[in-house]
């Protein structure tokens, strides 16, 4: 993968080399993390529960920097949104949620699961994970003067949401370095032999919310 923003990132940051999920689902994962507890204490299991009326009233990671006196700033998905953290779970945070603006997709069904949108359109409406980017940049400046004299405690998280569908891109990224000539399907299409069928993942989300997939009239099975 082409990734020389992240690669520069990590050449400078702490990076972790191994990453586990507590459970290979989104919220229970989210969840987990930010609560410090397992999937088996929170009781989150699917996209839809909320760890507070399932679990227990926990004290997330950022709820604890705002009960010791810090700004707690949420950009983009740091929870699983919607009904499954109650919109963000809003007590975590002392300032607006911020989650940008999808200007080109959503889950209505009413959009394929890719498009490559042309650079100059993105100059007027950018892609979220650019919106997410920018406000998230924008916010650590304005706080910086504050910061350096100690005045100013905060903790900021910034989750971006890709890569998930809908797979939404600038036009030069395939352009310029993964041209559709040089993407292959694999070779055996089929699922292992002797594979349990618990493995086996039907993707619902990919085959009924976009137009070019539902069009295909893919069953999910094996």
């Amino acid at each position: 993968m082409h990734t020389p923003n992240i690669d520069a990132l990590a050449s400078r940051s702490l990076l972790f080399k191994r990453a586990y999920v507590q459970q290979a689902v989104c919220s229970p994962s989210r969840t987990s993390f930010l609560t410090g507890r397992r999937p088996d204490t929170t009781h989150v299991y699917n996209l839809v529960t909320n760890f507070r009326t399932v679990g227990g009233n926990f004290t997330t990671l950022p709820e604890y920097f705002k009960m010791h006196g810090y700004r707690t700033f949420g950009i983009g998905k740091i929870f699983h949104g919607d009904i499954a953290s109650g919109g963000d779970d809003l007590q975590s945070w002392t300032e607006p949620y911020f989650h940008g603006v999808f200007n080109y997709a959503n889950e209505n069904g009413s959009f394929p699961s890719w498009m490559a949108i042309p650079d100059s359109e993105l100059k007027t409406k950018p892609l979220v994970d650019r919106q997410i980017a920018d406000h998230a940049v924008k916010t650590l400046r304005t706080l910086a003067p504050t910061a350096k004299t100690g005045e100013t405690k905060f903790f900021m998280a910034v989750g971006f949401r890709k890569p998930h569908l809908p797979f939404v891109f600038p036009e030069s990224v395939m352009r310029n370095f993964y041209p559709r000539r040089t993407i292959r399907l694999p070779s055996n299409p089929y699922a292992p032999v002797n594979m349990p069928s618990i493995a086996w993942f039907p993707n619902p989300e990919l085959r009924y919310h976009y137009t070019d997939i539902i069009a295909l009239n893919a069953s999910g099975a094996t």
